[in-house]
């Protein structure tokens, strides 16, 4: 099994390639049998969006969660993946889904800082659980010193820093992957190594608030992550440039050297 499913259980990974009525019947089962609700304490159910009337379309994806606990769902591995991780973590799903409703009427007709911020989350969060070393691992993330945090430190990928995929249009990427998928990541503190998405759940959600801003997500290069890509046990495979950026204001004065 490729890394980038860890935390998912091996259940509700069978469920991508069943039919799709099959799809829908089995995510509810699981769905109610966990008494899964919306934003809104709706009993959270996936629907067939071709079943929807354009009245109930016209309400908006995150409004309709919200007030009927329906998840609109065509039959694309987009949603399926959509799916996967709304019964995996339930509760980071749910408070997605309240600060988007909450934002709703303050964004208007447009979307808003907070907005952007929670679809980043929704579509493309990478969440990096670490049992020690957070200081560092955060520093090398924010300085974008690629070659020490994933070779230099590549013993702490086997045993203290534990990546989780969260964003489902991630995960759609990475069944196909290319060197320059870059994630959105957010790090937790973890006191043990960490095996399932519901262990990990809660301590997402509580990350989750009206606060949370686009710059608050740091950006990672997931085909850098030792195991997930099989030419990166080379350390010539961090030195692409156009895919393990420096920082910008170390990107303009090497540029500038050169020039």
């Amino acid at each position: 099994m490729q890394p980038w499913w860890s935390g998912f259980a091996p259940e509700l990974l069978a469920l991508l390639n069943e039919p799709f009525k099959s799809f829908l019947e089995k995510a509810n089962e699981s769905a109610k049998a966990h008494n899964l609700t919306s934003a809104r304490e709706q009993a959270l159910k996936f629907v067939a969006q071709d079943a929807l009337s354009t009245k109930q379309l016209a309400v908006g994806y995150e409004a309709f969660i919200a007030q009927t606990g329906a998840v609109p769902t065509r039959d694309l591995r987009h949603d399926r993946l959509n799916a996967l991780v709304w019964l995996s973590a339930t509760r980071s799903k749910q408070r997605l889904n309240a600060l988007h409703d909450r934002a709703l009427p303050e964004a208007g007709d447009g979307r808003g800082a907070l907005r952007d911020a929670l679809t980043l989350v929704d579509e493309n969060l990478i969440v990096i659980a670490y049992q020690a070393q957070g200081t560092a691992l955060k520093n090398l993330l924010v300085n974008h010193n690629w070659q020490s945090l994933f070779w230099d430190c590549r013993d702490a990928w086997q045993s203290i820093w534990q990546p989780f995929v969260f964003g489902h249009a991630l995960l759609e990427k990475l069944e196909t992957p290319f060197k320059a998928i870059t994630a959105h990541c957010l790090l937790l503190a973890v006191d043990k190594p960490i095996s399932s998405w519901r262990e990990i759940d809660g301590m997402l959600c509580n990350t989750l608030d009206s606060e949370l801003r686009s710059r608050h997500l740091l950006p990672l290069p997931v085909m850098g992550l030792p195991g997930w890509c099989p030419d990166n046990t080379s350390l010539e495979f961090y030195k692409d440039t156009r895919v393990f950026r420096p920082k910008r204001r170390q990107r303009a004065e090497d540029e500038a050297q050169e020039g």
